[in-house]
């Protein structure tokens, strides 16, 4: 991909497929890897921030997120 633009209004480049897998709800979800610049704008109303593994676990989608951190750091 050259340039993409994620939900948050950051800019991605160098963006490499890493997992993908089906979540609870039946919906088929990628996740990437990439370069990020740029600075957030967006109308979404959660805070953005970076964040550990941790806190995503503990998340709306902490089973997915933690089914991913597993395959990816092997726990």
């Amino acid at each position: 991909f050259p340039v993409t633009i994620e939900e948050t209004g950051f800019d991605i480049t160098n963006a490499k497929l890493i997992y993908e897998s089906q979540d609870d709800n039946g919906y088929y979800v990628r996740v990437y890897t990439g370069d990020v610049s740029g600075r957030p704008h967006t109308i979404e109303t959660e805070l953005i921030r970076w964040v550990t593994p941790d806190i995503l676990i503990k998340g709306s989608f902490g089973k997915f997120n933690k089914k991913f951190f597993s395959s990816i750091f092997r726990l």
